[in-house]
């Protein structure tokens, strides 16, 4: 929800409250997305199958920790609003650390069940977060709109502009502030049960090789002997 409504209204929102940077925001919100992204998906996606053996819900830990530690850097670039290059620094370094549950995720969902269904599930997960992304978003502009009435009177242009900036980035910041502190629990949440289901399934392997080796054992004993 969090990442969709970031998606959309970023670009907005940069544009509104920092006119004079048009033209670095349109370069540097690739950077963000393409540098940021990009490479955290496969950063998380390593850290979790690395360290699954010892950590056994790591996965979902990287996901519920990554958006708590990238909530702060989301206040101050949409809630603090600082001078562009340190806002927009800010946000690359929140959509880098927030963005590494992308891989982990997606990868856990995969673990989780069966072959058969695991392109259908996959699918309704993301599914489920594109209607509750665009559900939010479409929330936030209302949202937006409905404050930024008592601009409207603002009779310079440019100072217009970044007022109405300034509320688009504050309602944006609470927008997702609520997101992922939702969403970071139940995370943390799954991890929990996920290892434990881990434990279950490493104990049952256990078993059975432990049954086989004896089964194996057995009949060794009991071939005749020339």
């Amino acid at each position: 929800m969090g990442g969709y409504s970031l998606g959309f209204l970023s670009a907005t929102f940069f544009e509104s409250r920092y006119p004079d940077n048009v033209n670095q925001y349109a370069y540097m919100g690739a950077v963000v997305v393409i540098g940021g992204g990009l490479p955290a998906s496969m950063i998380g996606g390593f850290l979790g199958d690395r360290l699954e053996s010892k950590i056994g819900g790591i996965k979902s830990y990287i996901s519920g920790v990554g958006a708590l530690c990238a909530l702060p850097f989301i206040l101050v670039t949409y809630a603090l609003q600082p001078p562009f290059w340190i806002a927009i620094s800010s946000y690359y370094i929140a959509y880098f650390i927030g963005e590494m549950w992308y891989g982990p995720a997606h990868a856990q969902i995969n673990n989780i069940f069966p072959s058969e269904y695991q392109g259908f599930c996959v699918a309704v997960f993301n599914f489920s977060g594109a209607i509750a992304g665009t559900i939010a978003t479409t929330v936030l502009g209302i949202v937006t709109k409905y404050l930024n009435q008592k601009n409207t009177n603002i009779t310079d242009l440019i100072e217009k502009q970044i007022a109405y900036g300034t509320v688009d980035g504050r309602v944006l910041a609470c927008g997702v502030a609520i997101s992922y502190l939702t969403c970071a629990p139940l995370f943390i949440c799954s991890g929990l049960e996920y290892a434990k289901g881990l434990n279950k399934i490493k104990s049952a392997a256990v078993v059975r090789g432990t049954l086989k080796r004896a089964s194996s054992l057995n009949r060794t004993e009991d071939t005749p002997r020339t």
